[in-house]
C-alpha cells in the first residue's frame, strides 16, 4: 500500500479538522449559551466560555410554567412503548425473512424499505381522522402506535442481516430437540444477535423521541405534550428566552447523542449485513 505524502496527509487533517469545527462547534455554543444567564444573553455578552455558568436556565425549565419535566416524562413513556411493539412486530418477522423460503419473499423484503422511504407527512390527515374515530387521537399510545408502523420496517431489514448471519446447523439441532419457533427465537436468536436488537431499538427511540410532526397533530394537551412540541413551545411571538431554548435543546439531544454512541458500531454492521446480497 502507497503511503500518503505529507501534503496529501497534512490537507486531510486539515478538512477533518475543518468539518469537525462545522459540526462541533454550534453543538458547544448551544451548550454554552444554556450555561449563560439571560441577562448575559440579551445584553450581548455570550462569551466561548460561560462567565460565570449557571443552571438558571434548567431550573426554569422544570419550573410550574415550562413544566419540561412532565414533557421528558411523556417522551421516554411513548418512546419505550414504540420499542416495545415495534420490536414484537419486527424481531418475529425478520426471523421469517432470514430462515424461511416463501412466495414474494424478494418483493416482501424490497417493500419493507420502500416503506421506510414513503413520505409519512402524506397520511397524517388519514391518520388524524381514523385516530379520532378510534378514541386514539391525543395519546401517548396512538403515537406509540404510529412510531411502531413507521419503524418497524426498517428495524425488521436491519434485523433480518444479523438473523442470517447465525448458522441455521444452531437453530435446526434446536429444533430437532424439540424446540418451537418462539423459543428457538428467544433462547438462541436474541441472545445471539443482542447488539442488532439493542441497535434496532435504539432507532426506535430516537425516531420516537425526536418526531415532532406527528404530535404537533395529533395532540392537543399539555399534559400529552412531548419533548420536541415543548421546544417549540418556548418560542413565542412576543418572547424568547434562549438561555432555555438552548438548555431544552441541550436535553432533547443528549439522549440521541449517548444511545447512539453507544451502539453506533452495532448500527453500521447491521447496515452492511443487510445491504450483503444472497
Amino acid at each position: 500500500m502507497k503511503a500518503r505524502s505529507w501534503p496529501a496527509s497534512v490537507g486531510i487533517y486539515i478538512a477533518a479538522m475543518c468539518l469537525f469545527l462545522f459540526v462541533g462547534f454550534p453543538i458547544y455554543w448551544m451548550v454554552a449559551t444554556s450555561l449563560t444567564s439571560q441577562g448575559q444573553v440579551v445584553g450581548g455578552s455570550l462569551s466561548l466560555l460561560p462567565q460565570p455558568p449557571t443552571l438558571e436556565n434548567y431550573a426554569g425549565l422544570f419550573g410550574s410554567v415550562s413544566n419540561f419535566g412532565v414533557f421528558i416524562i411523556n417522551s421516554v413513556t411513548m418512546s419505550l412503548g414504540t420499542v416495545l411493539i415495534a420490536s414484537l412486530c419486527a424481531i418475529p418477522a425478520a426471523y421469517t425473512f432470514a430462515r424461511y423460503e416463501f412466495p414474494w419473499k424478494k418483493l416482501l423484503s424490497r417493500i419493507l424499505l420502500i416503506m421506510y422511504f414513503f413520505p409519512a407527512v402524506a397520511i397524517i390527515i388519514p391518520l388524524y381522522v381514523m385516530f379520532v374515530k378510534i378514541g386514539l387521537a391525543d395519546s401517548l399510545v396512538g403515537l406509540a402506535l404510529i412510531y411502531s408502523a413507521l419503524t418497524a420496517p426498517f428495524s425488521t431489514w436491519l434485523l433480518t442481516g444479523f438473523f442470517k448471519q447465525v448458522p441455521e446447523a444452531i437453530t435446526e439441532a434446536a429444533m430437532i430437540d424439540g424446540a418451537s419457533t418462539f423459543v428457538v427465537i428467544v433462547r438462541i436468536m436474541l441472545p445471539l444477535t443482542y447488539p442488532s436488537i439493542l441497535a434496532a431499538a435504539v432507532y426506535q427511540f430516537v425516531t420516537s423521541w425526536s418526531g415532532y410532526i406527528f404530535p404537533l397533530v395529533m395532540i392537543n394537551s399539555r399534559e400529552h405534550t412531548t419533548v420536541p412540541l415543548g421546544l417549540a413551545a418556548l418560542v413565542s411571538l412576543y418572547s424568547l428566552n434562549w438561555g432555555q431554548v438552548m438548555a431544552g435543546a441541550v436535553l432533547t439531544a443528549l439522549p440521541v447523542v449517548v444511545l447512539f454512541t453507544l451502539v453506533s458500531r452495532w448500527f453500521v454492521a447491521g447496515l452492511v449485513a443487510g445491504a450483503v446480497r444472497e
